[in-house]
């Protein structure tokens, strides 16, 4: 198989993601082949749903492949990294305004820009097996692929807490929350993809292998505390306290970058009052200026390069993040 495989039967177009050697990080190929083959479906009469399923065992999508970004400002091809990252952007718009049901199902990690494809969708299936996070602020960029809109959206401060400390949310969890719509059993995933495949109505397949959702397994209550603080350093200052969840919390915090946090604590607190476009376009917007500062280059070398996990950020502590240098952003 290539990168990304389609075809089409019983009425359904399947999209398999397939780059094992990137977890199914995004690249512009896949990008590209994926766009084509929704816009080509769009008014296609043979289709009447879209399915995006991974081939790769682990993974349902790691991302936006940040390391071509990366290469293309290492080597002062800026336009080519915006390029990239505003056909990805335009992708998930596709996928968020799709004329037609849009089912993913995600049996394995869904990390940043593999949220986009699936998240935005109309259907968003999970399994217990199934790991959803946004990990922007630990290689020195923000929130993109409308997370800014969704995360928002979430009950309480949650949203904030997986934004900033890119938490790792269950499928169980991510179901609770609404980020994804249905829960299915792992041993019941493939006959679950293989039904929709055959063209059995999508309704029916989803109320069959459908499970109840366990309970939050989040502490709301804490993260509500912590996280409805407005700026980032008040929320450092709520998790001072000896409990264990609030300790490692701040730990995480501490360890981000600096000036991601508070941009990504701005977009969140801009997203709850925006539509998903406007999210879109201020995301991108400063997703693109992200990748020209110093902790986008730091970040990529010390969790993707180098993996040595120790990234020397610029500003150092947040208490030296100027706002108003980004503020035009907003």
């Amino acid at each position: 198989m290539g990168v990304v495989e389609s075809s089409v039967a019983a009425g359904v177009g399947h999209i398999v993601l397939d780059r094992p050697e990137a977890l199914n990080s995004l690249n512009g190929e896949m990008i590209r082949l994926i766009t084509e083959a929704l816009e080509s479906w769009r008014e296609d009469d043979d289709v009447d749903t879209v399915l995006v399923t991974s081939a790769v065992h682990g993974a349902f999508c790691a991302g936006a492949d940040v390391r071509v970004v990366h290469e293309f400002v290492q080597r002062g091809d800026t336009s080519a990294g915006l390029q990239f990252l505003a056909e990805e952007h335009a992708l998930n718009a596709i996928v968020a305004d799709y004329p037609k049901p849009y089912v993913s199902v995600i049996d394995a990690a869904a990390l940043g820009g593999g949220l986009g494809i699936s998240v935005n969708g109309s259907v968003c299936v999970v399994t217990e097996n199934a790991v959803l996070s946004v990990p922007e602020t630990a290689i020195g960029l923000v929130l993109g692929v409308g997370s800014s809109y969704f995360l928002s959206r979430l009950p309480g401060s949650i949203g904030k807490f997986i934004g900033l400390t890119g938490a790792r949310v269950s499928g169980a969890d991510a179901v609770a929350l609404g980020l994804a719509t249905h829960f299915v059993a792992a041993s019941d995933a493939r006959e679950l993809i293989e039904s929709i495949r055959s063209g059995k109505p999508l309704a029916d397949v989803l109320d069959r292998y459908s499970k109840p959702v366990p309970e939050l397994s989040l502490d709301a209550t804490d993260i509500d505390f912590a996280f409805s603080a407005p700026s980032v350093i008040e929320m450092v200052g709520r998790l001072d306290t000896d409990s264990p969840w609030s300790c490692l919390a701040m730990s995480q915090l501490l360890t981000l970058s600096p000036m991601s946090l508070v941009a990504t604590n701005a977009l969140i607190a801009l997203g709850s009052g925006s539509t998903l476009k406007e999210c879109f376009v201020r995301e991108l917007r400063f997703v693109e200026w992200m990748i020209g500062q110093p902790d986008f280059a730091e970040g990529v070398r010390a969790v993707l390069i180098d993996k040595d996990r120790t990234p020397q950020w610029n500003p150092l502590v947040l208490e030296m993040v100027q706002p108003a240098a980004f503020q035009h952003f907003f």
